[in-house]
């Protein structure tokens, strides 16, 4: 007597519905081991935990205890691509060499040579040479996965990154896609970068994004999901700012949303996906 014994009711476990063949992969037995041993007593870690514990080592890291860790000097050895000799599925054997996945894309309206990318896990990129040099623009920013990129056609300096890439696809168990920490805007070409959650919140996955041709003040937003642990995103759909993506608006709710565009003409015509 005196001692409580917590007990936990039966429920379907999210590992449960995994296909058998993604079950038998090395990707997916490391990813099961590292998070069940750390999830106990439910199925999966907490976004919010995961998010604190990442905050507490960006911290650390911070602390005059690592401070001579930022006095070494580091060169890049390469390779500039990835020799990637698999596919998937009976994919095809060979892919050649290839970067990461390269989630948004977008090119300056009037320079050519100015390009913004966003990788699935890579940051925020400028090249300002028509892609013969690149500059890393967002190590200083919370998220490293960018889903969509748009410029404003109207101020070129103003560029938004959505951060977190939407995969909508069964692959995306296998393979995984990545969370972001809501939209950040540039007025300065990239320089420096303002974090926007209003309204759809700091844990984002971005399908697109598009400024209005006609009004720079109207952007439209994607937003879908992808991580397969946790299902369907609770802000999923497609969202509207009137103020330069400042403050937004959900004006339609739909499960994975991935592509908006406006009418070239017609300012009261948005299509979306």
């Amino acid at each position: 007597t005196g001692y409580v014994i917590p007990i936990f009711p039966q429920h379907e476990s999210i590992w449960d519905g995994i296909p058998d063949a993604v079950k038998q992969s090395k990707a997916y037995k490391r990813t099961e081991w590292f998070i069940k041993q750390r999830a106990i007593p439910y199925d999966t870690i907490s976004v919010y935990t995961h998010k604190a514990e990442l905050k507490k080592e960006m911290l650390k890291y911070s602390s005059d205890s690592f401070q001579s860790l930022n006095n070494l000097q580091w060169s890049s050895i390469g390779p500039a691509g990835i020799n990637f000799t698999g596919g998937y599925y009976g994919g095809p054997p060979y892919w050649g060499r290839v970067s990461g996945r390269i989630r948004g894309l977008a090119i300056h309206p009037t320079n050519p040579n100015i390009v913004y990318i966003g990788a699935a896990s890579g940051g925020l990129w400028k090249t300002t040479d028509g892609g013969d040099s690149w500059m890393n623009i967002g190590d200083e920013l919370p998220s490293l996965t960018y889903g969509a990129i748009a410029i404003d056609p109207n101020e070129p300096n103003s560029v938004y990154a959505g951060a977190g890439e939407f995969v909508a696809t069964f692959f995306s168990i296998y393979a995984g896609s990545f969370e972001g920490d809501g939209l950040f805007k540039s007025t300065d070409g990239g320089s420096t970068w303002n974090q926007i959650t209003n309204g759809f919140g700091g844990i984002t996955q971005f399908g697109d994004l598009e400024v209005s041709p006609h009004n720079s003040n109207i952007v439209i937003a994607a937003l879908g999901g992808g991580v397969w642990h946790r299902g369907n995103l609770s802000n999923e759909g497609i969202w509207l700012s009137t103020d330069a993506g400042f403050n937004w608006t959900r004006t339609l709710i739909a499960g994975d949303a991935s592509d908006v565009i406006f009418h070239p003409t017609d300012p009261n015509i948005i299509y979306a996906a």
